[in-house]
């Protein structure tokens, strides 16, 4: 997981945009297949009437703005709000962990997880956890996959890191039943719900720490590992019959499309991620081939991708966080109140609405 300073002022200064991801998806993360975009239910746009914050949020200016993000976290910082949290295992777990991930220290969070073993939140967050050695986050993933059995993506995460240590045949049996698995949950939402209390314990104001929890959440740390777990699922195509390769890559077309699907009820960044790995499963393949979707060519399935690709980045591109921040302080609470609720692309739908007699 990335650090709060590398990680926000990426983010702050409009990199979230079309500008640094566009090519970032394109040349890094060979997206793979997908459904048809015309095809895909759209969601209903938000009620406008989202909860609004009881503070004030501050008019802050670009470069005032980048300071308040990127201001470090310390352990002193802290202390006070551990020890505020010790009534039970659980709370002081949960809040060891965040402490852990803001002050980047992995062994805090291995301490959570000591304390509070069967916690699936911090389960994936040591399982992803960059800075924790490869065999235990190998451990956690299987801990992380064990303890919550309905999310998909516990299994995606596990089978990923299978792969990497050469257990090839259990990845794919791991990838084959989460299939099935009814939901695909990062815990973004009670992540942030926590940072916002960790935040607000180094001193910041209740509308900042919203606004640097939600930005710090807005790239997962699994990314990269399912991008090379697709990656070694077309790697072992002239290895198998056809047959086997098919289902495979549409197993993995399967995971693009279903975080890109999630995605839209949550970051920017998830949604293009898995369009980029529904692209990918469809890599190397004649454009008159059959996808892993039904009814559709590769050819059809890769212009799909590219349409609600090039579509999200319109609203992207109407949309840049710096004009949302540094605009009218109560809507900025109002629209980051609407990310967690229903994601960044429903809000920035909103916002446009509401801003669009102000222009």
């Amino acid at each position: 997981m990335k650090t709060i300073i590398s990680h926000l002022l990426a983010v702050v200064i409009g990199v979230l945009t079309a500008l640094l991801l566009r090519p970032a998806i394109d040349d890094q993360k060979s997206p793979s297949g997908e459904t048809q975009q015309s095809e895909r239910v759209k969601r209903d746009r938000a009620d406008s009437a989202a909860p609004r914050s009881t503070g004030t949020v501050p008019r802050i200016d670009g470069q005032q703005l980048v300071a308040e993000l990127s201001r470090e976290i310390t352990a002193s910082d802290l202390e006070k709000w551990l020890a505020e949290c010790s009534y039970d295992v659980r709370s002081l777990a949960e809040a060891q962990a965040i402490a852990g991930l803001l002050t980047n220290n992995p062994d805090l969070v291995l301490q959570a997880i000591e304390a509070d073993p069967e916690n699936p939140h911090l389960l994936y967050i040591g399982a992803t956890l960059s800075s924790i050695n490869a065999k235990e986050r190998l451990a956690l993933s299987e801990r992380f996959f064990q303890q919550d059995t309905g999310n998909a993506l516990a299994g995606y995460i596990y089978a990923s890191q299978l792969f990497e240590t050469g257990d090839i045949k259990k990845g794919i049996e791991i990838m084959k039943g989460s299939q099935d698995q009814p939901k695909i949950d990062a815990y973004a939402k009670q992540t942030q719900l926590l940072m916002d209390d960790a935040f607000i314990a180094a001193g910041d104001s209740p509308s900042m720490a919203k606004i640097r929890s939600v930005l710090n959440s807005t790239t997962m740390p699994y990314f990269s590992d399912l991008q090379s777990l697709a990656g070694s699922i077309n790697d072992l195509g002239d290895s198998l019959t056809p047959e086997e390769a098919a289902d495979l890559r549409s197993l993995s077309a399967s995971m693009g499309s279903r975080l890109s699907d999630q995605g839209k009820s949550s970051t920017y960044i998830n949604h293009l991620v898995g369009l980029s790995l529904e692209k990918k499963a469809l890599a190397g393949l004649p454009d008159s081939s059959p996808s892993p979707y039904e009814g559709l060519t590769v050819g059809e399935a890769r212009q799909s991708i590219a349409n609600e690709r090039e579509e999200l980045f319109q609203v992207i591109n109407q949309t840049p966080m710096e004009a949302i921040i540094s605009g009218d302080p109560e809507l900025v609470d109002r629209y980051f109140d609407r990310v967690r609720l229903v994601g960044e692309q429903e809000a920035s739908m909103w916002w446009l609405e509401v801003t669009s007699g102000q222009k």
